[in-house]
Order: C-alpha cells, then structure tokens, then sequence
C-alpha cells in the first residue's frame, strides 16, 4: 500500500497538472522526489510524444529501479518460479505494470527480441487471467520474433491464458504460423482456416500489411473475391464495424505482427484463404463458416463497446502523438542530474500489494 507522504505527493502531482501543462513542473517534482514513480511515468510518456527516445528510455529506467527498491525480499524468488501475483485493481501495483509493459515494448522496438519475451512472460504471469498490461495482444509477435513459436504452441494448449485472450484476433493465426514453423503442416492448415473465418478481415487487412500496402495484382483481387464472397453468403461478415473492438485488435495486431510475416509466409496466408472460401459454400466442412462466425459475434456483439480504445496497453501506433519539432517546447523536459535516484531520494512507487 502507498504511504501517507506518497499519497500526499501524488496529490501534489494532481494540482500541479491541473495548474499547468507544462512538463517541467513534472521535471521539477521529480528534482525533489527522484522516485516518484506515477511523475516519471508521465515524463516517459511525454518524452515519448516529443519524440525523445533516450530521454523517455531513462525516464523509463528510473521508474522501474524505484520498484525494484520496494520488492520484498522474498518478491522476486516467488516471481521467478511464477508463484508471485499481484492484484492490478490495488492502485499501488498499477505503475508497476506499467513499467513492465512499456519496458518490454521498449525492448522490442530496440530489437531485443529475447529480452522483451522474457519480461513479457514476466509480467503476464503475475495475473495470466486478468492480463491487465494486455501483455497477450504482444506475445504472439513476441514469441515468433523471438524464434518461440513452441511457446507460443505450448501457451494456446495451457489454461493460462483465458478463453477472451484465446478469441481475440490474431492469436489463431499466430499459433497456425507457429505450428507451421514447427513442421505441422496439418495442424497449421487447419488453425489458419479456422482463425480466417472466425474474423474475416484478418486476411485483406494483412494482405495490405506484410506486401507495406503495395499488393500484388493476385493478392488484390483475392481480398476482393473474400469480401464479396463473405457479403453473399454472410451478409457482409467480412467487415467488422468501424472504431469497434475488432476493427482495431485486427489493425493492431498486423501493426505489430507483419515484420514476422516472411514473404513465403504471406503466399501461406493467400493459399489458406483460396481453401477457406471453399467452406463457405460445404456445409459439411469443420468447423463451418456459420460455427466460425456465430462464436466471433459472440466475443464482438453488434454495437458493442471499444475497450481497447482508451487503454494505453492498446493503443494504435496511428493513433499516437508525436508533436513536430516546430511545436517543441523551447526546454523539452531533461532527465534530472545525478544519475537514476537512489532510493534515498524520495518515496518509492510503494511496496507491492
């Protein structure tokens, strides 16, 4: 639990944004408080806005070695065996997922492929259920990227990742390209077929992904028998609803997971599809396009509401803010000298609940 004095500091932190929008108030508390972690976070966030890479990195780094100043001693033996768990919904421990997650997003985008899937698992087993840091909408990418597509495998056949995370698009896909790297050709076949006519857009949506939005005559047209095909016989099912759930798990996923997508795996792609659009007129295939379809209404109702819109685990790389330098502030926020902050430099992000 936070501390009287930490809460009081975050209650200063609170009237200082509402005063004013200007970082360097941020910079100055963080001056006076080297481990105010909820501060640093900000600053990261606005660094990263600005585009200030290192700085954000830095930021980041502080943040997270005042959590490792408040773990328990015997915190991070359970953590490593994965006995450790941590409840999201105490305010204490929600910085702390934050920093995991934009840490392994940092590693990733470094391309530090190994390290950003290690600290992913990290994070996802403190609470696999829940997935509060959506750790799950990054691990497919992260595990093929890494070259863990057993992995990725051996998670989609355990009961740690929950039936919601299991049906969001993307992941059936990924694990079809995972058991296709593996050599199972029949298991792949079958999982690509399956994910394709659960959420239809997967297929035109990546088709424009991995050929970088420049598709060959042969990949146009298909996307357009598949879109026609799913309007006759389904009414249109191929569409998602604009600015719903699906629409951006579909844009997000081939956001981040089209550099996997090697070239003789996007023909892969193309060739399922060729065989998916034979199921929609064989009621006898399994699952049927009419299975498929009644269980993705079922995780994406009509009208439902975008979760994942205003979730900052879930955010769209085209909807994030990057101010141009001609909109700069004349002094971007700067990391404080004297190198990280210690641990005697303020209160801490508060032990782990």
């Amino acid at each position: 639990e936070w501390s009287a004095q930490y809460r009081a500091l975050l209650r200063d932190l609170a009237a200082a944004i509402e005063r004013s929008a200007d970082p360097q108030m941020l910079v100055a508390l963080v001056e006076h408080e080297p481990c105010h972690v909820v501060a640093l976070l900000q600053l990261h966030a606005v660094a990263t806005a600005y585009g200030q890479l290192d700085t954000a990195a830095d930021y980041l780094a502080r943040a997270l070695y005042a959590h490792e100043c408040a773990f328990h001693p015997s915190f991070v033996k359970a953590w490593l065996r994965g006995d450790a768990r941590l409840a999201h919904a105490e305010p204490a421990n929600r910085p702390f997922y934050a920093c995991l997650h934009h840490h392994f997003v940092s590693l990733s985008r470094r391309g530090c492929a190994r390290a950003a899937l290690g600290v992913a698992m990290l994070c996802a087993s403190l609470d696999s259920r829940a997935d509060p840091a959506r750790v799950f909408l990054w691990l497919p990418t992260l595990a093929l990227d890494a070259g863990r597509a057993d992995l990725l495998t051996e998670i989609d056949a355990g009961d740690s990742i929950s039936p919601a995370a299991r049906a969001r698009p993307g992941w059936g896909l990924s694990v079809a390209l995972a058991a296709r790297r593996a050599s199972d050709a029949a298991a792949a076949a079958a999982r690509l077929r399956e994910a394709l006519l659960t959420c239809p857009a997967l297929l035109p949506t990546g088709l424009a992904a991995v050929s970088a939005g420049r598709m060959a005559n042969g990949d146009a047209e298909l996307a357009e028998r598949w879109r026609a095909a799913f309007a006759e016989a389904h009414g249109g099912a191929a569409e998602p609803e604009s600015g719903g759930p699906e629409a951006h798990l579909v844009a997000l996923y081939w956001e981040r997971a089209a550099g996997v997508w090697a070239p003789a795996d996007a023909r892969w792609l193309a060739d399922g599809a060729e065989a998916a659009l034979s199921a929609l007129s064989a009621p006898s295939a399994e699952p049927s396009a009419d299975d498929c379809l009644r269980r993705r209404a079922a995780v994406f109702p009509p009208g439902g509401a975008n979760e994942y819109r205003q979730c900052e685990f879930a955010a769209l790389r085209s909807q994030g803010l990057l101010v141009p330098d001609d909109d700069a502030p004349a002094a971007p926020p700067h990391a404080a000298d004297g190198g990280a902050g210690g641990a005697g430099g303020g209160a801490a992000g508060g032990g782990m609940a």
